[in-house]
């Protein structure tokens, strides 16, 4: 995803993971996520990290192949 061109490779990439090892945040920050979340997730966090645009418009969903 972060190899193809702008603006693609600008998309804000979320992990969720219920690995509980202690380096799980930081193997997926190095990966090129922009936030991570574990397992149970509360929805305040899912606020958290989703830009205000993703909580508010209302938009088709589209798959990207």
């Amino acid at each position: 995803m972060r190899e193809l061109p702008t603006p693609r490779s600008q998309v804000p990439i979320v992990a969720l993971t219920a690995d509980v090892m202690n380096d799980a945040e930081q193997r997926a920050m190095d990966a090129g996520m922009n936030a991570f979340l574990s397992k149970p997730l509360q929805k305040a966090q899912l606020e958290a990290v989703l830009p205000r645009g993703a909580r508010t418009k209302k938009t088709p969903s589209t798959v990207v192949l």
